[in-house]
């Protein structure tokens, strides 16, 4: 199981131009609320700010996201179906990104940029590293 506790790109900076125009500020999400399905079409990625995250892919969770880190990206930048179920671990207060917002931020903001590239990198060899080892 991955774990992400990577809490540098959240900067104030960030916080705020990720909160601002239509998307919502927060969403709190209750211990074991399903925050996103496996299949489902991604709208919004999410920035933990207080709790844990499991994403799971059928009953196996593959990845713990904790405080700082976020979920969703990969739904935003390919657009396709949710690859994965995102479910609350514990009580949570997320920071839900819109496909715009995360495009703006990709722009203009090249820590955030690296950032959701660094963690997509990482995510992909944890996986290859777990899958070669079955």
């Amino acid at each position: 199981m991955l774990k992400s506790n990577d809490t540098s790109f959240v900067s104030g900076e960030i916080k705020e131009l990720a909160t601002q125009d239509d998307d919502p500020a927060l969403i709190n999400k209750a211990a074991g609320e399903i925050i996103f399905k496996m299949g489902d079409k991604g709208k919004f990625m999410f920035v933990v700010q207080i709790g844990r995250i499991d994403i799971m892919v059928e009953d196996v969770c593959v990845e713990q996201v904790r405080k700082g880190g976020f979920v969703g990206e990969m739904a935003l930048i390919d657009q396709a179906a949710r690859s994965a179920t995102a479910i609350a671990g514990s009580d949570c207060a997320l920071i839900p990104i819109s496909r715009w917002r995360f495009l703006h931020l990709v722009k203009a903001q090249s820590d955030f940029a690296l950032q959701v590239m660094g963690a997509m990198e990482k995510r992909l060899r944890e996986m290859n590293a777990r899958l070669s080892n079955s």
